[in-house]
């Protein structure tokens, strides 16, 4: 498993969603602004990790070691909206 690196947030942008309710929850309830901090340890076992993917290909080279063709296939668990 790759450890969360930062940036390209539309893969883990829905992974906060759980901190995010739990926060708002606690906002409701107590009828005032809450923050709430996570370690560093803790939000790299929450947000961590990708969708599940696949890579088919099949790559050709001329005699000279050139890449003349490429053909391939990603496939992505991306969930109900891929």
């Amino acid at each position: 498993k790759t450890p969360r690196a930062g940036g390209a947030f539309g893969g883990k942008i829905t992974r906060g969603i759980p901190l995010s309710c739990a926060a708002a929850l606690c906002a409701s309830k107590l009828g005032r602004p809450v923050r709430i901090f996570n370690t560093r340890t803790a939000d790299m076992a929450q947000q961590a990790g990708r969708e599940g993917w696949i890579a088919d290909y099949e790559v050709g080279f001329s005699a000279d070691g050139a890449i003349t063709a490429l053909k391939y296939n990603f496939y992505i668990d991306a969930g109900i909206q891929s």
